[in-house]
């Protein structure tokens, strides 16, 4: 089975792919007061890196990158797409908890044309709220409950912040694998609708609209060369990024490239009519047609009651009157319309010889299901009709 994932619109091949902050939030990693704290994951050590890492974090770093070494492209590939969607994930954190260090600190946003707005700098949100953190304050200070909030907030962020620094260490590793071994081939669907697979995200036929092309890296084809690629997209090979690719369309270059979105749907339309057969298969099952409709009989009811025009009379004008009137009854399943073929000649009062060709016609049908003579039903139908009178 394939693993498929987003990849950030805009982003090059090449390891180009980035976790780290590119908007709003700066993420960042300081070095606590004491310098003998690790950066990375936050314990106290004898000895620190030039960046401010100890000996257990330097040697999970070189494990990491020999382990790298051993992926095959789809491996890398793979752990690669989902370290992006974990970095989507970790970026909305980090967006929310320094939401929580302005509001904490008592900044509020304002709306311009380019959207909301925090009075504040981040840093100077952070710096602040940090300053609130570190205070002790008497319950009847002005800020003693925006002290409160800050020490809730703040470690939210820093922990926030450091998860997504993590994401994009891995990340670079990654990068950085790739760049040694001079790249591979990769393969990018465009998520719009009839997208193409292109060799990059930078396809000159892309990012043309007012917003960026959104890609989908096809981890199954990372390392393959360009002859699977064009042959598996079909139709969808993109003939810049891959000159050998054939034009054609769906009929005659069906692709077995599909997005993540597209699976789901073939998969719910594939349900939908799985459903729909059993359905089908049920109605005909219970019921006494071939296609599973419903059964219709008719019949005329000798001097039925009922209201007709009268002759002459103003337009809606009608008068109650009796004579020969056609009915029908309507039946979904062999139950219904055996029940109504013994309530009929059990407690019928009369009626039972003007529904006669109704009554030949149900048994007429439960014998062609049945695949047996109509007069066999016939004979079982009596017994359940003198059971019933018995029963009363």
């Amino acid at each position: 089975m394939s693993t498929q994932s987003r990849v950030p619109a805009g982003v090059t091949t090449g390891g180009q792919f980035s976790t780290s902050a590119r908007g709003e939030a700066d993420v960042h990693l300081e070095a606590a007061d004491d310098d003998r704290v690790c950066v990375r994951c936050g314990e106290e050590a004898g000895y620190l890196s030039s960046d401010d890492r100890c000996d257990g974090c330097l040697e999970q770093v070189d494990a990491e990158r020999t382990r790298l070494t051993t992926l095959t492209p789809p491996e890398a590939d793979t752990e690669l797409v989902q370290i992006l969607n974990s970095a989507v994930s970790a970026r909305r954190e980090v967006d929310y908890a320094l939401g929580e260090v302005h509001r904490a600190v008592g900044d509020r946003q304002t709306w311009e044309r380019k959207g909301p707005v925090w009075g504040l700098s981040h840093a100077d949100a952070e710096a602040k709220a940090r300053e609130l953190a570190d205070s002790d304050l008497d319950p009847d200070d002005e800020n003693y409950y925006r002290a409160a909030a800050a020490r809730k907030a703040v470690p939210r962020y820093d922990a926030a912040t450091l998860a997504l620094a993590l994401l994009d260490e891995q990340n670079a590793l990654h990068e950085a694998e790739f760049a040694r071994r001079g790249g591979w081939t990769r393969a990018f669907l465009a998520t719009s609708t009839g997208g193409h697979v292109h060799a990059s995200m930078g396809c000159s036929t892309c990012n043309r609209g007012e917003s960026p092309t959104e890609f989908q890296l096809m981890t199954d084809y990372s390392g393959t060369g360009e002859d699977t690629i064009v042959a598996d997209a079909g139709y969808r090979a993109c003939t810049v990024c891959f000159p050998s690719a054939p034009v054609g369309d769906a009929t005659s270059l069906p692709t077995k490239m599909l997005s993540t979105d597209e699976v789901a749907k073939a998969a719910a339309r594939t349900e939908r009519e799985a459903k729909k057969a059993k359905a089908a298969e049920d109605r005909i099952a219970k019921g006494l047609t071939a296609d599973g409709s419903p059964l219709r009989v008719e019949w005329t009811e000798t001097n039925a009651p009922g209201w007709d025009p009268v002759p002459g009379g103003r337009p809606g004008e009608r008068t109650h009157t009796y004579r020969d009137r056609p009915a029908h009854e309507e039946f979904k399943t062999e139950r219904a319309a055996t029940q109504w073929y013994v309530e009929t000649l059990a407690w019928g009062y009369g009626r039972a010889e003007d529904k006669a060709p109704a009554l030949e016609a149900v048994a007429q049908a439960i014998a062609v299901k049945r695949g047996v003579d109509v007069e066999t039903v016939k004979a079982e139908l009596a017994k359940k009709v003198e059971a019933k009178k018995k029963r009363g």
